[in-house]
């Protein structure tokens, strides 16, 4: 992974030090992730299907829970690729190489070494929730991106602190917390951490300070209005419990939310900090001072950036609003300072050569761990519930065949046949049965279309359509059973189940059910057609 493991100005030539060579590097290591994830199966999983979904059409709110931004971005893939899994690969994974790539930088100039800035963008690939977005993550991806972003454009901030300059640092803040609410967590610790630095604080008085409040309010206000005007209950938004458990009390909130921090702070640095450990055992014992590091003045800021968000959890935990700390909405408060401060350490540490040696190879190790365990996901040997390896190109031929020509409107039973449906459709107009996001109306004078009502069948037996589909077509239970026809599409390749292994490999057998009614008559009802 390291060409070298002596830092500069010996080996600062090295082309594997070199930053640009680094993001090459975590680029190709991505896109091996991206092959063997087509391979495994194009199929939408949850995240990705419901955004997927969304991206229809460019709203302001899709779901109470999240920002839009992400399903922006991915609405303007779309306009370059076709709608599918690989399109959301490839958003996901350039958000990963751009986080990767802004910690390198942001690493760079506060430790003033290439290698070691190397070393702290690599060290994310022992962050498991980093890791994960591989797997299941959206918004979380886009949020990882926007706090490094956000953290190296305010360290340029720091350098020349011009009313330009902040004002575009207030823009990147405020995409950020477009991208998903708990980015606030960043930047209140942020504000913190600068804030009690009275040579940081000097340097960003007004008129910066305005500039930058400024360009946040500038992208973040409309969105802001607009959400609360809507009435939407904030603290359900943030998942914050009042209560836990009935009868708890004050103290019973505290001890529960103090557990779980401790949990989920430990699962996200865990592996991080046992890599430290082996790499210097020593100096675990006697930590070195981390000011010699680097800038002290960052190095500082880098820490106090990394304290500020513990504290801000344990205020929460401490005035009762917060039981339950989660390491899944970690990501603004340790994703930038984390990996940061292990490269200082392990330079103010000088484990030497071969301690170092240790650590690129802990770091090589997971990322093979990783690439291998999304194989295993992706292959035959793992059951169905590793990954949706439902065929819908196979359904997609099967509605063709029965009578669907692809630009009507499909009415979907759940969102993972909605999202993969709006793939394989493009030009239908797709809804999930009870969903608040309905995508836009066919323009006034329009001919009226097909309306086409999918639903899957539950293993075992047989499944009514969705009660809320059925009222958006004006169509009652009666008709829509004798409407209702089945079909059968089995897996594009096939997998062992571990319930029977003797049986060998064989493919699944995957059952939909759908209606199909014809353009719209006149005097019928319904807003489906």
């Amino acid at each position: 992974m390291f060409a070298s493991l002596r830092p500069r100005p010996l080996f600062q030539d090295s082309f594997r030090v070199r930053p640009h060579s680094q993001v090459l590097l975590f680029t190709a290591v991505c896109a091996l992730a991206f092959l063997i994830r087509l391979w495994g199966s194009t199929a939408l999983k949850i995240d990705d299907a419901l955004e997927t979904y969304h991206s229809q059409s460019l709203e302001w709110i899709y779901v109470p829970t999240n920002p839009p931004l992400y399903t922006w971005l991915l609405s303007l893939v779309h306009e370059i690729m076709r709608p599918g899994l690989p399109a959301s690969m490839v958003l996901n994974y350039f958000l990963m190489v751009a986080t990767f790539a802004f910690v390198l930088l942001s690493a760079r100039r506060v430790l003033g070494d290439d290698f070691y800035a190397g070393l702290a963008a690599w060290s994310l690939l022992l962050i498991r929730q980093f890791t994960r977005t591989n797997f299941t993550m959206t918004h979380s991806t886009l949020v990882m991106a926007a706090c490094a972003f956000g953290f190296w454009a305010f360290l340029t901030l720091l350098d020349r602190p011009r009313p330009t300059r902040a004002l575009g640092v207030g823009t990147v803040f405020g995409l950020g917390l477009l991208s998903k609410f708990n980015f606030a967590g960043f930047l209140f610790s942020l504000a913190l951490a600068t804030l009690i630095r009275p040579g940081l604080r000097q340097r960003l008085a007004a008129p910066p300070a305005l500039w930058l409040s400024a360009g946040l309010l500038l992208v973040a206000g409309p969105f802001a209005a607009i959400y609360l005007s809507a009435n939407f209950d904030l603290l359900s938004v943030a998942e914050v419990r009042i209560d836990p458990a009935e009868g708890s009390g004050y103290a019973g909130r505290v001890l529960a939310g103090l557990a779980s921090a401790g949990t989920a702070i430990g699962a996200f640095a865990g592996v991080l900090a046992a890599a430290l450990a082996v790499t210097a055992p020593r100096a675990v014992l006697r930590p070195p001072p981390l000011s010699a590091a680097g800038d002290p003045a960052l190095i500082r800021l880098v820490r106090d950036l990394a304290l500020m968000a513990v504290a801000l959890i344990l205020v929460g935990i401490l005035a009762g609003l917060v039981s339950r700390v989660s390491e899944r909405y970690l990501h603004p408060f340790l994703i930038v300072p984390l990996p940061i401060l292990a490269a200082a350490w392990l330079r103010a540490a000088a484990p030497g050569r071969r301690a170092l040696k240790r650590f690129a190879a802990i770091i090589a190790a997971f990322a093979a761990g990783i690439l291998l365990l999304l194989a295993l996901e992706m292959s035959p040997l793992c059951p169905q519930a590793c990954r949706d390896q439902a065929p819908y190109g196979g359904l997609a031929e099967r509605l063709r065949a029965g009578g669907f020509t692809g630009d009507g409107t499909i009415v979907a039973g759940s969102p993972i046949i909605a999202g993969n449906l709006v793939a394989q459709f493009p030009e239908a107009r797709v809804w999930l049965a009870g969903s608040p996001y309905e995508p836009p109306a066919r323009p006034p004078g329009a001919p009226p279309r097909q309306c086409l009502i999918v639903w899957q069948e539950a293993d075992g037996g047989t499944v009514a359509p969705p009660p809320q589909a059925l009222a958006y077509a004006g169509l009652g239970r009666s008709r829509a059973d004798a409407a209702t026809r089945r079909v059968m599409v089995p897996s594009d390749r096939p997998f062992i189940d571990w319930s029977d292994p003797w049986a060998g490999f064989a493919p699944r057998r995957h059952f939909w059910r759908f209606i199909l009614l014809e353009p719209r008559a006149e005097g019928e009802s319904g807003r489906c057609r």
